[in-house]
């Protein structure tokens, strides 16, 4: 098995020199970019424990507190002695050489875990289901393992690095520069209460709503406005259950509230070119794959990265179409998926929206405005949303309602704020901005 056990023995020593020289906060570097399951040696593996341990506390330590921490903690394996670590530290000078010593650990580590999701990548091609979901695995694992070999993502970043952002953006704030906010939802009224840094990058958020009651015509306005707010982003649109003809129709549409081409008048033409304009100048693709996994959503938008794009956001209309993995329930099989939606988000540091069935509880009720529990196997969908939004227009379920064009849009979980309902315009299908006053009078009397 590949290994440098010399390598590992001299970044312990390193570690253990270092401690009784530096202020424990300048080992942050070093523990960040080291894992312990990168050492081969147990003996070594065990001791780097407790130093990360220690450094994460910010407590200094030394040969003696190692020792009496590893045995106080009566960790399982080959016992180690005080001689082993006063061994390690005997045959090693200093630290100078540290970064060679942290290079050759993680370049045998890497190696090895290499080797190791090669032989289940074949094991997976040889035995799974289908191949592109196999594929897909695959290439999301290698992209893990490249992102570590090059040292992208350490897993850790100390406090002193996220304030120095964090008032870098204050300040912007506070002096009225320009700065990067989050993504809009397409309603000023939604936005509003969202506050200035609207839909948080990294975010899940889910539309839920019964069939044909709205879902996808919020979808078809977000996803404009999102391409339009960022027109260098790239912005990805699956449609799982409608072709992509029926989603252009509805994308150009909007600007003439639906209305069929041969009624146009040369406004309403003129309506479509400008549209037209807006969305040449994005970055807005659409797919109608009906057999689309998450695994291939990741690769898609991954090969936007690879060419120097950002994404934006990504849309899947909707979450119960998507391929699942195998479960003993369906409950727990669509929640894997919503976990995956989730760490797709934070992963690629964007927007992904999911489109959600309702149970059809709500349609048993009096008052049919949906709830959190409405959803279609709900639990993790619930949990793992950083927002949920519920389109409700109360003339779609009664006809005698007196709420004219005015729809509600029902936020049920904020995570990082309050949960209100705002207020759109419905008009031929098309969800629009209105006046928040007027709607809430309307529909409230």
């Amino acid at each position: 098995m590949i290994n440098s056990i010399d390598s590992e023995y001299a970044l312990i020593g390193s570690l253990i020199l270092m401690a009784e020289t530096k202020p424990v906060t300048e080992m942050y570097a070093p523990i960040a970019r080291v894992d312990e399951s990168d050492f081969y040696d147990y003996t070594c593996g065990a001791i780097y424990r407790f130093i990360k341990l220690s450094v994460l506390a910010e407590s200094s330590f030394d040969v003696v507190s190692l020792y009496s921490q590893i045995e106080e903690s009566m960790i399982p394996g080959p016992e180690i002695k005080f001689s082993d670590i006063g061994a390690i530290v005997m045959r090693q000078p200093g630290y100078a050489a540290i970064e060679s010593h942290i290079a050759k650990v993680l370049d045998c580590s890497m190696r090895r875990k290499a080797i190791s999701a090669i032989s289940g990548f074949i094991n997976q091609i040889e035995t799974g289901d289908n191949i592109m979901q196999s594929l897909g695995l695959a290439e999301s694992a290698i992209d893990v393992l490249m992102q570590k070999a090059n040292g992208e993502s350490s897993g850790l970043t100390h406090m002193s690095e996220l304030m120095r952002d964090w008032v870098s953006r204050a300040e912007s704030q506070y002096s009225g520069n320009t700065y990067e906010v989050g993504y809009t939802t397409g309603f000023s009224g939604a936005d509003a209460s969202l506050g200035e840094e609207l839909i948080n990058p990294g975010s899940l958020v889910v539309v839920g709503a019964n069939p044909g009651k709205g879902k996808t015509a919020l979808m078809v306005r977000m996803s404009t406005e999102i391409a339009r707010q960022y027109p260098s982003r790239v912005v990805h649109v699956y449609s799982l259950e409608m072709p992509t003809q029926q989603i252009v129709d509805r994308l150009m549409g909007q600007s003439v509230n639906n209305q069929k081409p041969k009624y146009f008048t040369d406004l309403e033409w003129a309506k479509v070119a400008e549209q037209m304009s807006v969305f040449k100048g994005t970055n807005l693709y659409v797919c109608d794959d009906s057999a689309m996994s998450v695994e291939q959503i990741k690769s898609n938008a991954r090969a936007e990265i690879a060419k120097g794009n950002r994404i934006g956001a990504i849309f899947v209309d909707y979450l119960t179409l998507l391929k699942m993995p195998k479960a003993d329930r369906r409950d727990l099989a669509v929640g894997e998926v919503s976990k995956q939606c989730k760490r797709l988000a934070k992963e690629l540091n964007c927007v992904v929206v999911l489109l959600a069935q309702l149970s059809r509880a709500n349609m048993q009720r009096t008052n049919k405005r949906p709830i959190n529990s409405d959803l279609r196997d709900s639990g993790q969908i619930e949990a793992d949303a950083d927002l949920i939004y519920f389109p409700f227009y109360e003339m779609l379920f009664d006809e005698e309602s007196t709420c004219g064009p005015f729809a509600e849009l029902i936020c049920s979980k904020n995570r990082h704020g309050p949960a209100e309902t705002t207020y759109c315009k419905v008009v031929n299908g098309v969800w629009q901005d209105c006046d928040q006053l007027e709607a809430k009078n309307r529909i409230q009397s």
